[in-house]
């Protein structure tokens, strides 16, 4: 397996959370020291991140108002 250096540079938005407390949130990252790049996640409650995720449409709505929101 692989290993993967990632770093969060920011957590730009969440979208949601989860009756569990889990949030899907907009992160800019870094994947072993290359270029930002944008990516939606999921992270439990103790913080650890989870692989890509789906949108709802308030999610999606979400992303929306968060990246009307950004200066890119």
């Amino acid at each position: 397996m692989s290993n993967y250096n990632i770093t969060i540079l920011e957590e730009i938005a969440t979208l949601s959370v989860s009756p569990r407390g889990e949030e899907k949130k907009l992160i800019k990252s870094r994947w072993n020291g290359g270029a930002p790049k944008y990516e939606i996640r999921k992270f439990s409650v103790d913080g650890t991140k989870s692989r890509r995720e789906a949108l709802t449409k308030s999610e999606l709505l979400s992303l929306r108002d968060a990246l009307n929101n950004i200066e890119l």
